[in-house]
């Protein structure tokens, strides 16, 4: 075509020729300019959407954190520290109280920075005086001391503790002459079902012979009253139970309901409302205001801490 339009035009295109010519030349230059650009421009937007993979990921990554449950809990373990644990703690067992505002509760923690964010706590204590359990059980003092505890550290900004495994410890209690009374007739202890029958605590005769380093309880087996000691245990830790006076039992009886108690008294294992207790040692002394009293030791495990709202003992 361009050659049949040099031969009629005598080597002179005219102006038609020309600008036909020039606009395919410009056509292809723009269609290589275009074809260019969207390459570009498709290269660019690959290398932004590289660039802000990372970007990407993190924002994932702190959406999960703040959508999902495991996220919160690691936000807001963050913050927990033995100050905000000690006052939870301090607050659910002043409500299971009868007598919170006659009662005295203190709880301290100690625990390293670290351990306190995944809830591993070194070591909590309780100190309480004069406490009254809703079903009567009283106590003059209690010290109380938990080791290697580990709690769920997103449940304390919701006014809980709560325990991954049972925490161990012991406790140190002390009663008077009454609390003594008033512990071996509680619904839970109200009875010693022994092999010979049933032994029924009674409130009336308790009492504390310091000097003797006898608590004397009264009770009926058999259908007879029965009148009896728990001695601060020997040597080897034992707690034992002897028959005070004889009444009409026989030597028969009277051996039999010894060995019996001494035994339930070693092994008995009470459930305080999510906490085992168990005996292992006792004495007698004086409290601070002069008064008989017997200090008992006890190993505890604590399975959860009592609910306010219901609780059991």
């Amino acid at each position: 075509m361009a050659t049949e339009v040099t031969r009629t035009a005598g080597n002179r295109p005219g102006f038609s020729q020309v600008v036909t010519l020039a606009w395919l030349v410009g056509l292809l230059q723009a269609a290589e300019a275009f074809s260019f650009t969207a390459s570009s421009s498709v290269g660019a937007l690959r290398n932004v959407a590289v660039s802000s993979a990372p970007f990407q990921r993190k924002w994932r990554r702190r959406r999960s954190l703040n959508r999902g449950s495991g996220g919160v809990s690691s936000l807001k373990a963050i913050g927990v520290t033995s100050s905000v644990i000690e006052s939870v703690a301090k607050g659910i067992l002043n409500l299971a109280l009868a007598n919170p505002r006659q009662a005295t509760v203190e709880c301290t923690v100690n625990s390293s920075a670290m351990n306190l964010v995944r809830g591993n706590l070194e070591q909590a204590k309780v100190d309480g005086l004069n406490w009254v359990t809703p079903m009567g059980m009283t106590l003059r003092t209690i010290a109380l001391t938990l080791n290697e505890m580990n709690i769920k550290p997103s449940e304390v900004f919701r006014g809980k503790i709560l325990f991954k495994c049972p925490a161990e410890g012991e406790a140190l209690i002390e009663l008077d002459a009454q609390d003594f009374g008033n512990f071996l007739v509680h619904p839970l202890l109200t009875t010693a079902d022994l092999p010979s029958g049933k032994f029924d605590f009674r409130r009336e005769g308790t009492a504390l012979d310091v000097e003797r380093g006898r608590a004397t309880f009264t009770g009926s087996w058999q259908g007879q009253p029965v009148v009896m000691e728990a001695c601060q245990p020997d040597r080897f830790g034992k707690i034992h139970a002897r028959v005070a006076q004889r009444g009409r039992l026989t030597d028969l009886g009277i051996r039999t309901l010894s060995e019996e108690m001494t035994h339930f008294f070693n092994t008995v294992v009470l459930d305080l409302d999510g906490t085992a207790v168990r005996f292992r040692d006792m004495y007698h002394g004086y409290n601070s205001r002069g008064e008989p009293s017997l200090r008992v030791t006890v190993s505890v495990v604590v399975h959860r801490l009592p609910k306010p709202e219901n609780m059991k003992f």
